[in-house]
């Protein structure tokens, strides 16, 4: 018997392609202070999804990067992220909801 050599066929490759990526235009993500949303810059990763954050005010804090982030959006040193402030907890865990990319 053959031997699979790898996956999909046409339809998996078109779906796949650079070129269908590079037309799409995304929205910017504003933070809303109504909701207890602010920006901040990483400044180390702690482990377990946890980050040290310094936010615009020059303030640090931990944030916890949300489920759905989990092993799909990756942050490093220096990225730009939006958070929000939990209201439940007043202490200065926070939660990151959103990462920005360079231009």
């Amino acid at each position: 018997m053959p031997k699979n050599m790898g996956k999909g066929g046409k339809s998996f490759k078109a779906g796949n392609s650079k070129s269908n990526m590079q037309n799409t235009k995304r929205d910017l993500v504003y933070a809303n202070p109504e909701f207890g949303e602010d920006y901040a810059q990483c400044r180390k990763a702690l482990g377990n999804l946890r980050l040290e954050l310094q936010l615009a005010n020059g303030k640090k804090v931990i944030g916890a990067i949300r489920g759905v982030m989990a092993r799909k959006v990756y942050i490093t040193v220096g990225d730009v992220v939006l958070i929000s402030k939990r209201e439940f907890n007043e202490n200065d865990v926070v939660d990151v909801i959103h990462r920005y990319t360079p231009a």
